[in-house]
């Protein structure tokens, strides 16, 4: 049995806010908060036990102009099954970058990542 997620669950920020927003533009902000959402309803309707979202800053080490906004789910629970959330979550998050308009898809391929780790 897993533990769902249950209230709210936290959004910790690992970054400044000013460097999102620097990061990800105008249209970067709104688009972050829907992935958020996004995030809480995939872990809410399947009974995944969410215990809170990371927003955190990375650099490529190679690229050094590539810069993102990382959005860590942190799950509680047993940690062996993030490989079956993370696969469940791809899916998900390919059918909600479809969904988006021309600008919003070319900022969500390209100033978003997504990962997985236990609490």
């Amino acid at each position: 049995m897993v533990e769902a997620t249950s209230g709210k669950v936290r959004v910790v920020w690992k970054t400044k806010k000013s460097e999102a927003d620097r990061i990800l533009g105008k249209r970067g902000r709104p688009l972050l908060d829907e992935m958020v959402e996004h995030m809480k309803q995939v872990a809410n309707d399947r009974e995944w036990p969410l215990k809170r979202i990371d927003v955190c800053y990375w650099q490529d080490v190679e690229i050094s102009k590539w810069e993102l906004i990382r959005l860590v789910m942190v799950f509680g629970g047993n940690p062996d099954m993030a490989p079956e959330y993370w696969e469940s979550y791809l899916s998900e998050s390919n059918e909600f970058g479809k969904r988006l308009g021309k600008a919003k898809k070319k900022a969500f391929i390209e100033k978003f990542g997504i990962g997985f780790e236990p609490a």
